[in-house]
């Protein structure tokens, strides 16, 4: 898909990092898009080691990607960088690994999550004592009734896109389950 092309690794990771030494046997250059300023910050010394000595990675440090164009398939990326600086370049795929750290803090106690802080859902919910329905739960259902999570933030996933929009699909039929249960 990408030979002979360029393309962009999001993400300073130990997994861009790989992602990106692979693409270069494949890839005309490829672009290591980072948030920090150091990826030594995030990605273990030999990778960097490696990535830094590898003339068609191109890192890009305190930038981030604002959007992707394309119709068919990805054509291009807009970056901008931590001093306000705007770029459109032309790549033929963009790869993210922004980590598997899920961001759940700010969700309610309520919401029970695994020792790394994923959110539990369905079968996971329904072996918990505080699980007091008198029906299972559904697939993407929380430990509060009725509030479903997706994505990277449950536990157990693979933490990858493809699941993440498989998920917000299943979400649609979870709902309909759940409100055919009630009463109308």
């Amino acid at each position: 898909m990408c030979k002979n092309w360029p393309v962009h690794v999001i993400g300073g990771g130990n997994s861009a990092g790989q992602a990106a030494m692979f693409l270069t046997q494949y890839a005309r250059k490829v672009t290591l898009v980072v948030r920090g300023s150091d990826l030594r910050k995030s990605m273990s010394s030999y990778l960097c080691d490696r990535v830094a000595a590898n003339p068609e990675i191109e890192v890009r440090y305190r930038t981030q990607v604002t959007a992707i164009e394309g119709t068919e398939h990805v054509g291009a990326v807009h970056l901008r960088d931590d001093d306000g600086n705007i770029a459109r370049e032309e790549t033929t795929g963009v790869f993210i690994f922004v980590g598997a750290r899920p961001r759940t803090d700010f969700l309610p106690a309520e919401l029970a999550r695994d020792n790394k802080g994923f959110v539990l859902t369905g079968s996971e919910v329904a072996k918990l004592e505080s699980w007091k329905e008198q029906r299972l739960p559904e697939a993407l259902e929380t430990r509060l009734p009725g509030v479903f999570a997706s994505g990277d933030c449950r536990s157990g996933t693979t933490k990858r896109v493809a699941l993440a929009i498989g998920d917000g699909a299943l979400a649609v039929s979870c709902v309909h389950n759940l409100l055919g249960t009630y009463p109308t």
